[in-house]
């Protein structure tokens, strides 16, 4: 191809071994615009790259061993294009067939941008997408925090790229997101203007990375740079502005103001000088906080609110310490989720409300995180008589110190504030009852789903986590009794945990081999329940107990220990059987439902009218009024 045939320069570029680089290479090979070239700078250690070349066999791609430091790779790609138009890929990234033709049909269109950007998307360790529209002013605002432009979404005209001074004093280290936001903010800074397309045309499989020990310095650097830079401008445009920013710049001098929060507070007069009078967005944005996605009663809730939020009404992200649970499959595909790691490099958001969905943990992180967003905590479980977060926390006084910092503590039960408030104190923060909520439609639609064996024995039915708190060591006990006096009887346990070897164990000891089976994590369970006669829920401690909702739904006779969520639902025992957390009682209800069909019947009929309080429109409205 003649140097005049060439219109776009690809520059790709292979940042390590393990990159698929041919299914980005083929991406581009595959692109509707023609009369392009590649140019392959390959920083890798690896000879893979030209394999993957060779196999290819296209005369467009040039392969370049590169040398290393991100300007020099960036000045190397400029010298080697013949192109008008240049694009840097990176090798973790594929394009639309359309990428490069509406990026160049752009820039021939726009004559005053130097670069036109696109949204990314991202999958993998985090599910999330970059916008590729901003405004000028929103694209200064949002640098501020964090790289709004992803640089595998840019096309360059390569006369702006030649006459742009590329300095080194920004550009240290070997870690390429902190060197890509140097340059660009020094893009912007040089009156760089960047334009922008709405559609999401490329992908982004991020490669988990340790970064550099000296990348939030590296970050530090570049953005106190940049808060000179946004300084004069507001100064500029307004110059009383002056003696505001110089108190935040005392404080912060001071040690009265960390780096963060003097960062937040320019951000926020940019905002107010340059962004303000534009028409505020209709979405809210939501941040939500848990550990992971485990078969826990939490986790199934949080799945049940992201199912039933309006997607016009808010914008959702969702924070996972760990990729790992039953429910990842499960997160619906409006949300944007992030692992941690990649959370706190890439995430580039201004939220509304950041919701600490479980206690612990992720109570601990939503607090300490220096924003201006309202601050929520979800409590869901008895905190006083199962004080299981403590282990998160230095003391107790760590963990009150940590509830003050937020706007509201919501409790999805009665009990659990009053228990809330024995363990911590009357924290003077604002605090309500939010219920669970329970899709009583999906419940029994579910229920039909398969039909299960079940032999002539009554059959009884346990849902939760193989855990200490669960107490099916004990019920294992009350059934071995049951067992030696003559009953005849069959139990499900559907969950997993930390204790089934010894459940196992206990099982083999007391003979219930025949009598006991251990089902493990079931994904849908609700065909066990609706088949069974008798549920059965004696933990020694819980919250609203979503499993007791269930049975309810379903019509089911109900035991339950006498904890503070079975409690509100069986209203003390008037729509189920409850008992003390006793052995002895648990023994003799338990002989009383198996052996009597009379009070099994009733307490089905029962279960049913309760059921009709599973209001989902309604307790959905409750919820989007808090998040509104």
């Amino acid at each position: 191809m003649d140097k005049e045939d060439i219109k776009v320069s690809i520059v790709y570029i292979i940042k390590d071994t393990g990159c698929p680089c041919q299914y980005g290479i083929r991406s581009i090979l595959e692109e509707t615009l023609s009369l392009f070239e590649i140019i392959v700078l390959d920083l890798s250690n690896s000879n893979e790259t030209i394999d993957v070349i060779h196999d290819i066999q296209d005369n467009s791609v040039r392969y370049i061993k590169a040398s290393s430091g991100f300007v020099e790779l960036f000045k190397q790609g400029i010298s080697q294009s013949k192109g008008e138009y240049i694009s840097f890929l990176e090798s973790d990234c594929v394009i639309s067939a359309d990428k490069l033709k509406k990026q160049y049909d752009y820039l021939k269109s726009n004559l005053d941008d130097d670069c036109v950007c696109t949204g990314v998307n991202f999958h993998d360790y985090c599910n999330f997408k970059i916008e590729g529209r901003y405004s000028s002013n929103e694209l200064i605002y949002e640098i501020i925090f964090c790289n709004p432009v992803f640089f595998s979404s840019l096309m360059f005209r390569k006369s702006s790229l030649m006459r742009f001074n590329f300095s080194s004093g920004l550009y240290k280290g070997s870690n390429i997101f902190s060197n890509s936001y140097a340059l660009l903010a020094d893009m912007i800074m040089n009156n760089f203007k960047i334009g922008s397309l709405g559609e999401y045309l490329v992908s982004c499989k991020l490669q988990q990375r340790v970064p550099d020990a000296d990348f939030k310095l590296q970050i530090m650097m570049i953005q106190t740079e940049f808060l000179n830079y946004i300084a004069s401008e507001i100064v500029l445009l307004d110059s009383n502005a002056i003696d505001e920013i110089n108190e935040y710049i005392a404080l912060f001098e001071n040690r009265q103001l960390d780096f963060d929060s003097l960062r937040l507070k320019i951000a926020t007069l940019y905002k107010s000088k340059f962004i303000l009078s534009k028409p505020p967005k209709s979405k809210r944005k939501i941040l939500f906080c848990i550990p992971n996605l485990s078969h826990g009663g939490a986790e199934k809730q949080l799945i049940t609110w992201l199912e039933n939020l309006d997607y016009s009404l808010f914008e959702i992200d969702l924070l996972l310490f760990n990729k790992y649970g039953v429910y990842l499959k499960d997160i619906p595909t409006e949300v944007n989720w992030f692992t941690l790691d990649y959370f706190e490099k890439y995430t580039i958001k201004e939220y509304d409300i950041e919701v600490a969905f479980l206690e612990g943990s992720a109570t601990k992180f939503i607090a300490n995180r220096k924003t201006n967003a309202k601050k929520h905590a979800w409590v869901r479980t008895d905190l006083y008589n199962l004080h299981y977060t403590r282990v998160f926390f230095k003391d107790l006084q760590e963990e009150i110190s940590c509830y003050l910092k937020f706007d509201k503590i919501l409790f999805n039960t009665k009990e659990t504030l009053p228990r809330f408030i024995e363990r911590f104190g009357d924290i003077p923060v604002d605090k309500s009852v939010v219920y669970n909520l329970t899709d009583r439609q999906k419940i029994i639609r579910l229920s039909n789903e398969y039909s299960v064996k079940r032999n002539n024995e009554i059959t009884l039915c346990c849902i939760g986590r193989l855990d200490a708190e669960k107490a099916y060591d004990r019920l294992l006990f009350v059934l071995g009794d049951l067992k030696d006096n003559g009953l005849s009887f069959y139990l499900w346990i559907i969950g997993e945990g930390s204790l089934r070897i010894s459940l196992e164990e206990t099982i083999r000891k007391l003979s219930l081999e025949e009598n006991v089976t251990l089902l493990g994590f079931c994904d849908n369970p609700f065909p066990y329940l609706k088949g069974c006669d008798v549920f059965v829920h004696t933990s020694i401690a819980e919250g609203y107990a979503n499993v007791v909702a269930e049975a309810i739904c379903l019509g089911k006779p109900i035991l339950a220990t006498n904890t503070v969520g079975p409690s509100e639902l069986l209203d003390d025992g008037r729509y189920g059987c409850l008992v003390k957390n006793d052995y002895r009682e648990i023994y003799e209800a338990l002989r009383e439902l198996i052996t009597n069909k009379e009070l099994r019947d009733d307490l089905s009929k029962k279960a049913l009218e309760r059921s009709s309080i599973f209001d989902l429109n309604m307790r959905m409205k409750r919820i989007m009024e808090i998040l509104s």
